[in-house]
Parts: structure tokens; sequence; C-alpha cells
């Protein structure tokens, strides 16, 4: 523009056009010079076809785009991600529903039998006579020692430490002839009744050994 004198009111320029080609007319600065630009002073191009193209341009891309999304493969695969989708989210939802209502179960612990402090050389012989006795006459005391002389009850409680097993049905019998005013020993004879399990003591139930 600096190289050439521009007349606005004739909207020509008063020398042409150094480089030939650029517009039709080498005086014009293009053929509208409302519209049209020339900013390097080589060519002249029109803004309304720059535009207009770029509006077809961007028409044809959405059409090509809608095209593709509207297209039958395109359709299935976004409705197989649709059910996919939903079907996890079901699961999702009733998994979590039966781990909310699932009952909780309490483990059965089974009892420990108690550790039984022995009683050294085990039953003697009198006390094996003593139990045979016992169970091969119900249960009942050996005639002529304690229990069978007083009639008293002759069940054991299990109270005293260490203790059976529990939930047993114990009874206590001497093993040794029981006389008035004389001492009664310390062994002693527990059966469980339910059972038929049998333990001597010979320290008036501060040891145990099991026996049958």
């Amino acid at each position: 523009m600096g190289a050439r004198v521009y007349l606005p009111t004739l909207g020509r320029f008063l020398e042409p056009d150094p480089v030939p080609g650029g517009t039709p007319n080498g005086y014009v600065y293009g053929l509208d010079p409302i519209n049209d630009s020339d900013y390097t002073g080589k060519f002249a191009w029109a803004m309304t076809s720059l535009f207009t193209a770029m509006a077809a341009a961007a028409e044809g891309i959405g059409s090509a785009v809608v095209a593709v999304l509207a297209s039958p493969a395109v359709l299935f695969v976004a409705a197989v991600v649709v059910v996919a989708v939903v079907t996890a989210v079901v699961v999702s939802r009733v998994s979590s529903r039966t781990v909310k209502n699932t009952p909780k179960t309490t483990p059965v612990r089974t009892p420990t039998p108690p550790t039984l402090p022995p009683c050294g050389p085990g039953p003697t012989g009198n006390a094996l006579e003593a139990l045979n006795y016992i169970k091969t006459n119900s249960y009942n005391p050996v005639p002529g020692t304690y229990q069978s002389l007083s009639g008293k009850d002759n069940t054991y409680k299990n109270v005293t430490e260490p203790r059976l097993p529990q939930g047993g049905s114990y009874r206590e019998y001497d093993i040794n002839p029981y006389s008035p005013g004389i001492n009664r020993g310390s062994e002693r004879i527990v059966v469980d009744t339910n059972s038929g399990d049998a333990w001597y003591t010979n320290q008036h139930y501060r040891c145990w050994d099991s026996f049958n």
C-alpha cells in the first residue's frame, strides 16, 4: 500500500499493481474493496468466500459424523455398552443387598477339656476292684464303705479345683471299708454315670487319674 498512491474516492490506485495477476484489474484493491482483502499486496481474497467455504466444510464434517453415528455398527456397539453398564449396576446392587441380608453366623466353639494334674503312680488294685464292682452293680457303693453304710447322697458336685469336665453326672465313692471314728483316708473314685468314665484321686480331689 505504501508503494502506490490510493484514491479512496475512486477506489483506485494511481499506479498499476507491480505483481501482475493479483487481481483482474491492476489499479484496484480487489474487486470488492469492502469484503476483499490484499494484506500482502500480492493477491486479493474474499472474506465472504472464506466464511462460506468454512461453513460448507463444517456442514460436511457434521453430516459425516452423523452418518457414522447413525450406522448400524455404531448403534450396535452403543447398545452393547449400555446393556453392559446396566447389567453391572444391577449386579452390584443385588450383591450389596445379598451381603447386607446374609445373617451372621457365630462359630461354634468346642470347649477345651481341662488339664488335670496326675496323682502319680495311678489307681491301686483296690481302686480297680472297687470300680469294677460299682459299674457292674448299677453304680451302687461298695459294701462296707462310707457311702454304703451311711446311705447319704453320694453326688459329686464338681466344684473343687481342679474340676472334672463339665456336663457330667458324677458320683463319688470310697475305696476302703469304713470304720466309725477312723479317718476315711484321701482316696476316692468319681464316676460319670452318663458316660461310664472314671477318675481316681489319692489326694482328696487335688489330682486326678483317668481310668476305666
